[in-house]
């Protein structure tokens, strides 16, 4: 869905982590109006957010934001919001769009045994 202001082009992340894994996200965010403004993006995963440094976005110019986080041991999903900022305090919701990450899973590991292959006798 595209928002008044700006449009979330695309979210690169992974589709699945192991627990405590670093995963990064990429979020493509591009300005639909006709003038410049300063587009900012919050990452909500797990119950905590990651609010993204604004930056000036020209007419028709795409900006790629980056947020990293470590992997809990379940899946989530990180709920990705672009924001027209007016000033440090002023933030509008604009677009926004999700991405599921799943929980990676972890094979277990197999003991396959030994042998004596020599011996000595004392």
């Amino acid at each position: 869905m595209t928002g008044l202001w700006t449009d979330i082009v695309e979210i690169i992340a992974p589709s699945s982590a192991a627990a405590g894994e670093k995963v990064s996200i990429s979020i493509k965010v591009k300005n639909i109006l006709t003038y410049a403004f300063q587009i900012g993006v919050i990452v909500e995963v797990n119950g905590g957010f990651a609010y993204l440094t604004p930056f000036l976005t020209e007419p028709g110019a795409t900006t790629i934001f980056s947020a990293s986080f470590i992997m809990p041991e379940r899946s989530v999903t990180a709920t990705i919001t672009s924001y027209f900022v007016v000033s440090e305090y002023e933030w509008y919701p604009d677009d926004q769009q999700s991405v599921v990450i799943t929980l990676a899973e972890v094979p277990e590991p197999q003991f396959r045994g030994f042998g004596i292959s020599e011996y000595q006798t004392v």
